[in-house]
């Protein structure tokens, strides 16, 4: 994604497995300076509606945490917002989503597999 930085993200679905790893993860890719994380949080800047939404399908730990399925889970959410079918969590005109490396990968090449065969087969005719 060059050209794009931590403030064009419209929302964020981060590794939040304990905690403080939400806190540390959005540090760590920017959108906090170092050891404030805590204050954007604080201050609802990580809610629906505020400057960068993080987790709104309510994080790993509300899923339960099961292995594997997290990540899954991560890139339903964050396809849903793409779709505006998120529902009460919907982040209204998101464009840009931000997961951690490999999960937005994943988003990118699902994204483009889907259209391919959508794409070549409704322009084969065959449905």
């Amino acid at each position: 994604m060059a050209g794009v930085g931590p403030k064009d993200i419209s929302l964020a679905e981060l590794h939040d497995a304990f905690v403080i790893f939400e806190l540390l993860n959005s540090e760590e890719v920017g959108f906090f300076e170092r050891g404030t994380s805590f204050l954007g949080v604080r201050n609802g800047e990580t809610e629906i509606g505020g400057r960068i939404p993080i987790n709104t399908s309510g994080g790993l730990k509300a899923k339960g945490h099961p292995v594997g399925a997290t990540g899954v889970s991560q890139i339903v959410e964050l396809v849903r917002q793409l779709r505006g079918e998120a529902e009460l969590q919907i982040v209204p005109g998101a464009t840009h989503l931000f997961e951690e490396p490999g999960t937005l990968e994943a988003v990118q090449r699902l994204a483009a597999d889907w259209f391919t065969r959508h794409l070549t087969r409704g322009q084969a005719g065959t449905g």
